[in-house]
């Protein structure tokens, strides 16, 4: 073999190494592309929503200002800021005018007595001369008549004296009176008027007063349980929503009003807390469902399709049933996912 035979012979075998090559890094080029663009899913933990939150105030659940009673100011027996208990004396008044009108009727009932007195003693003389009396007697007609008219005029006396003296007691119990707390709280005394002092009682018993919007009205029920912090003390307590509104507050067309009764030993009138309301609700990625199903991760990392009940809303998919807090689901499934796929 001649050497430029052997030159061409090498030439030959090069570009055919060469060829091969080229084929080979084409076919694994394919492979790649295809790898990449095999989908890729993500998988998600099934959780509840963080907890709703709104803020909110305590106050009393009992705030009263109470009416004095007749008559000037005698004595304030309270402290401003001081603890009263139901039945209390917070303070008396004396009514001059009532004194002056007892003084009246008294006289008025001394003079129905002298009448019924009067009255009396000509009935009993009426009797006694009846008494004298034969039926066959002239007079004996006109003496009943006379007993009758007597004790008539008896009657109307004694009714009077009766009707003097119930006014009478009626008077003498509003000459000294006092104001009674209704009920246990902190008395708040504006004695700037001393004649005429502002007495006002809250309770002891507290209460967190709130509202809530209606696009969060769905989130709140009474009687559901919530976690109420004090955002000063960092005081907390669990508690239940005692009342909530199907009416909004007056003037405020999205706001409805929700109170819950909460420990006056932890918490002040006047505190800012925070209300926390757990959210039961399973609510999951609107992508991760499709058709009423989810792909269930199992703890080898296959999917298994789980069918599930519930709804759309709000950009989530609220699940009634079919899946449970803990759970892996695909979060981004699509046509090609089959059950046993390894995902994970």
């Amino acid at each position: 073999m001649t050497k430029k035979r052997k030159i061409l012979v090498v030439a030959a075998v090069i570009i055919v190494i060469l060829a091969v090559w080229g084929l080979i890094q084409k076919a694994n080029a394919k492979k790649d592309d295809v790898k990449d663009a095999a989908p890729k899913y993500y998988v998600t933990k099934v959780s509840r929503p963080t907890p709703f939150s709104i803020n909110g105030q305590v106050e009393s659940k009992q705030v009263s200002t109470l009416g004095l009673p007749s008559g000037k100011v005698q004595e304030i027996r309270v402290k401003n800021g001081q603890s009263v208990h139901k039945g209390d004396v917070i303070l008396t008044t004396y009514d001059s005018e009532k004194q002056e009108s007892k003084e009246e009727v008294q006289q008025e009932l001394d003079k129905a007595k002298r009448t019924q007195q009067s009255a009396l003693s000509s009935l009993n003389s009426a009797k006694q001369q009846l008494g004298q009396a034969s039926k066959e007697d002239d007079g004996y007609s006109d003496l009943q008549n006379q007993v009758k008219e007597a004790q008539s005029s008896y009657d109307d006396a004694v009714s009077e004296v009766t009707a003097a003296q119930t006014k009478l007691n009626s008077i003498s119990g509003k000459i000294n009176n006092v104001l009674i707390a209704p009920f246990d709280g902190i008395v708040d005394v504006d004695d700037k008027k001393q004649d005429a002092p502002s007495i006002t009682l809250y309770s002891h018993e507290k209460q967190v007063s709130a509202s809530v919007s209606e696009y969060d009205y769905e989130k709140l029920s009474q009687g559901q349980k919530v976690e109420v912090k004090a955002l000063a003390t960092k005081k907390t307590q669990e508690s239940t929503i005692a009342f909530l509104s199907q009416v909004p507050v007056e003037g405020k067309s999205t706001g409805y009003p929700l109170t819950i009764d909460v420990d006056g030993n932890n918490f002040m009138d006047g505190q800012t807390v925070k209300i926390s309301v757990p959210q039961e609700q399973i609510r999951l990625p609107k992508d991760s469902v499709r058709n009423n199903s989810v792909y269930v991760v199992d703890s080898k990392g296959r999917v298994h399709k789980q069918k599930i009940d519930g709804k759309f809303a709000d950009g989530y998919f609220c699940v009634e049933q079919g899946v449970q807090v803990g759970e892996r689901i695909v979060a981004n499934p699509d046509k090609h996912l089959k059950d046993g796929k390894k995902v994970d």
